[in-house]
């Protein structure tokens, strides 16, 4: 191979023998099935080769063999004078999940039929389709299952919690892109990532691992996941620009004053607004403001939100995920997810979605293997959501930032825990560093209005105040959906046209902006 290794963490060498006899033979390059299809793409038909299998990772000491990564290739057919197609990697996060909503419900050729609206039952078909918004068209696409998910298996089940942590996490699929880049000859292909949720984090981590290891990265799409730079902003105006999302939710459960009701564009903006020039400064004064401001910030808080003005804390002035969550929809006797506040019952992997997804992986692709695959439904839940560490922290010159304290700023801490509910430890400047090693690279940042985990108006408040050799390579795009923006028919047709106009402006070609 003429991939650079990048190293794995957390004590690789340690493999035991019998291990690597079990990795060896399941992850043969031999063994990957590859098939050709078909789809029909408005009126067009787009003929594509699929790439089924596993690749061996190895261990850059011992040469020895540490996992085996399961991968799903989608490649169109080849055109004479045609040049050199773009080349995606995709997942989700979790961490701890597969890349199946990424690749049968978002941009894979084929996906799981469904109905558009995220707050309606399924269709009682359960089938698979053609995808009419599958990005084949713009690029060749590889869905990366990281170890512990999906077909994808560390060399013995001691090693596994070497890759189930941030950093190994980022290496390991570091060291997969290059490894699929040199086995395919797709080294000349230009390089995009994407990843959601959780997987925003990887996508960043993994771009500065390959920009440091001398490999160009054309573009990174981030999806629901906010912008890994590091701690830019105060924790304070994180807290205060989850408002508009706040907002938005109430307004779908019409639960705002009269004057605000009538239009969402206008509710939202007048959140923003108030977010921006009043919350935010108010909460940065934090213990300084006087009895009078505080009432006054508390009621202008519960107007945004829909909650009663009783329910807001006046020693904190913020309104928690967990409030909003049972107090929109207490007369239904509901409570709001988190992932989208429209949908009031939790989601699960229900036992024929995860037989269809499997025998899609072995019927249709050809994937022989006798593993169940990791991440679906209650059965198959992946190892890595029990045993994963956030160990960004431990990386040479990671930025450390420490939480206020509660007894002595009492207000700080409270928006430190809700700008810093997420991944623990906060991000690192992951993308930062990218950028600077390659001031080509593009971004795209794509968020939901109802989504309790992400902030629209706060990804585009960040990328206007990063310095302007950053934010000009970001593009922050806000959606009316939930988390999984392809959920949502509209959305979803938004998403993938914004995107398609994201890999012109990555490539240079017309029709980027």
């Amino acid at each position: 191979m003429t991939f650079k290794p990048i190293a794995l963490a957390l004590g690789l060498a340690a493999l035991v023998a019998a291990g690597h006899a079990a990795a060896t033979d399941s992850c043969s390059p031999s063994d990957i099935a590859t098939r050709h299809h078909r789809i029909d793409l408005g009126g067009h038909a787009l003929g594509y080769q699929t790439r089924a299998g596993l690749l061996p990772l190895r261990d850059d000491k011992t040469g020895q063999i540490s996992a085996c990564v399961f991968f799903t290739a989608y490649v169109r057919d080849p055109a004479p004078g045609r040049a050199a197609r773009p080349l995606t990697f995709l997942w989700n996060g979790g961490p701890g999940a597969s890349s199946t909503l990424v690749h049968l419900e978002a941009f894979g050729p084929r996906r799981l039929i469904s109905g558009g609206d995220p707050t309606q039952p399924e269709p009682s078909l359960l089938a698979m389709e053609d995808n009419p918004g599958t990005l084949l068209d713009q690029s060749d696409l590889v869905f990366v299952d990281p170890v512990g998910t999906g077909f994808s298996r560390s060399a013995s089940a001691d090693q596994g919690r070497a890759f189930y942590n941030v950093l190994g996490d980022t290496a390991s699929i570091a060291q997969f892109v290059g490894v699929y880049r040199d086995r395919f000859g797709a080294k000349a292909q230009p390089l995009f990532l994407a990843g959601e949720s959780y997987g925003v984090w990887r996508a960043a981590g993994v771009a500065d691992a390959l920009e440091k290891n001398g490999d160009k990265v054309a573009g990174v799409i981030l999806i629901s996941g906010g912008i890994p730079v590091g701690p830019v902003l105060k924790p304070e105006i994180k807290t205060a620009l989850l408002t508009p999302n706040r907002t938005a939710a109430a307004f779908y459960f019409g639960k705002l004053p009269a004057d605000l009701q009538g239009n969402f564009g206008g509710a939202v903006a007048a959140s923003q607004k108030w977010a921006e020039t009043i919350y935010a400064p108010a909460l940065l004064r934090g213990d300084a403001l006087a009895p009078a401001e505080r009432e006054t910030i508390a009621l202008q808080l519960a107007r945004f939100t829909g909650l009663d003005p009783k329910d807001i804390d006046r020693a904190t002035l913020v309104a928690p995920r967990h409030l909003i969550a049972t107090r929109l929809a207490a007369s239904q006797g509901k409570t709001l997810g988190t992932l989208d506040v429209r949908v009031t019952s939790p989601e699960h992997d229900s036992a024929a979605r995860v037989a269809l997804i499997e025998r899609y992986f072995r019927e249709d692709l050809g994937f022989e293997d006798d593993q169940p695959y990791l991440g679906l439904g209650d059965e198959h839940r992946s190892p890595a959501e029990a045993q994963w560490a956030y160990n960004q922290a431990d990386a040479p010159g990671a930025v450390i930032v420490t939480a206020p304290d509660k007894a002595q700023h009492p207000v700080a801490a409270a928006a430190w825990a809700i700008a810093m509910d997420g991944p623990p430890g906060g991000s690192q400047p992951w993308l930062t560093r990218a950028i600077e090693a390659d001031p080509g690279l593009k971004v795209f940042i794509a968020a939901g209005w109802y989504d309790s985990y992400n902030s629209c108006v706060g990804n585009a408040y960040l990328v206007a105040h990063l310095p302007p050799a950053l934010g000009r390579n970001m593009t922050p795009v806000c959606y009316r959906s939930g988390h999984m923006i392809y959920r949502d028919k509209d959305a979803g047709l938004k998403l993938r046209s914004d995107l398609r106009r994201f890999y012109d402006l990555a490539l240079g070609r017309p029709g980027g902006r």
